[in-house]
């Protein structure tokens, strides 16, 4: 038995897609399809009760954040497993077919799809990717034709959660999602809290989720980026090291503290670049304030773990967005960064073998 969590914040648009993606598949699944929403303004909740009455619909009453409704379904009683959905992301036909091909021959705790344009499915949004010891989630393929992809990893080190098939208590014993992530890395502060106890992630890309997002370069990209902006510098940068500051040895942290030192410099002057430099110091005072309850989250990892430092992270290929590759010296200082943080892991996780 299979439940679905379908987590909203203002996806009325969406919705009849995303739910009528499911409605096939209803036998198969034979658990509960339940809306989990946060705050919509937009009468998604109202329009899900009136026009698909087969799905639950649960309202938290608030905008908490992703974390917090797939949190929600989680600890709802019900199938050993369970499918988190974004309320922008609607199953292709064989989706479900694939992801449960792939449990049955080869077992982990989650398997994350292939996640494309809905406007355009020959385009890549992401696959899954790696850790990067900065903290950062390096998704593979992204926002790539899908005849320039190369091949992804099918046991990546970390996944993005827009759709995740998810063994229930597995997510259980990780601890769920760190809701005060609010958005922003809380995919990879999951993935490495699951791995560090020795849970499995698997990737298929022949599973295929169709996201509703702007094509990259279009006014309704730059305008959906603008909107966020602000809320990106206060969540991206500072929620790398709540992350880092759970997961992470501390032989780990300082032997890096040098390069996570330099790349926070580097996210402050692209949140000035951004204009919300402000947004940015607001992040940062907020992991200082939550400081006590990440020690005693990082406690809990640090006393459970079973898996070191050096199979949780490495040093990918650097997952920028396509407006900031696209500035002046960009590419040149990714490349630059990429060589300057592989030489550094490989010494680091040398000495971490000795």
């Amino acid at each position: 038995m299979i439940d679905v969590c379908v987590s909203t914040h203002d996806n009325r648009r969406e919705l009849p897609e995303v739910l009528d993606s499911l409605s096939p598949l209803r036998g198969a699944l034979d658990g509960a399809v339940r809306v989990f929403d946060n705050g919509s303004t937009d009468g998604g909740p109202e329009w899900v009760r009136r026009s698909r009455p087969w799905a639950e619909v649960r309202e938290l009453g608030a905008n908490l954040g992703p974390a917090a409704s797939r949190n929600a379904a989680l600890r709802v009683p019900g199938g050993d497993w369970i499918l988190l959905l974004d309320g922008d992301c609607a199953l292709a036909p064989d989706c479900l077919d694939a992801l449960l091909r792939e449990r049955d021959a080869y077992p982990a705790e989650v398997y994350s799809p292939r996640i494309v344009y809905a406007a355009d499915p020959g385009r890549i949004y992401y696959d899954a990717g790696a850790a990067h010891f900065l903290g950062l989630l390096c998704l593979e393929n992204a926002h790539t034709p899908e005849a320039e992809a190369v091949r992804p990893t099918r046991v990546p080190g970390a996944v993005s959660t827009s759709a995740l098939l998810v063994a229930r208590n597995a997510a259980l014993r990780a601890g769920l999602f760190d809701e005060d992530y609010f958005f922003c890395g809380e995919d990879l502060d999951f993935s490495l809290r699951l791995r560090a106890l020795g849970g499995r992630l698997r990737h298929v890309p022949e599973a295929v989720v169709l996201h509703h997002k702007p094509l990259p370069g279009s006014e309704a990209e730059a305008a959906a980026r603008a909107r966020r902006s602000g809320e990106r510098c206060r969540r991206q940068g500072p929620n790398r090291w709540r992350t880092l500051l759970k997961v992470c040895r501390a032989g780990t942290l300082l032997r890096l503290a040098p390069a996570h030192l330099a790349y926070a410099a580097l996210e402050g002057l692209d949140a000035l670049r951004q204009g919300g430099g402000l947004e940015y110091l607001r992040g940062l005072s907020e992991v200082l304030w939550d400081l006590p309850s990440i020690l005693r989250a990082r406690g809990r990892v640090q006393a459970s773990r079973t898996t070191e430092d050096a199979v949780l992270f490495g040093a990918p290929a650097l997952s920028w967005r396509p407006e900031v590759q696209a500035l002046p010296g960009a590419r040149s200082l990714k490349r630059a960064l990429e060589r300057l943080g592989g030489a550094l892991w490989l010494f680091v996780a040398f000495l971490d073998g000795n």
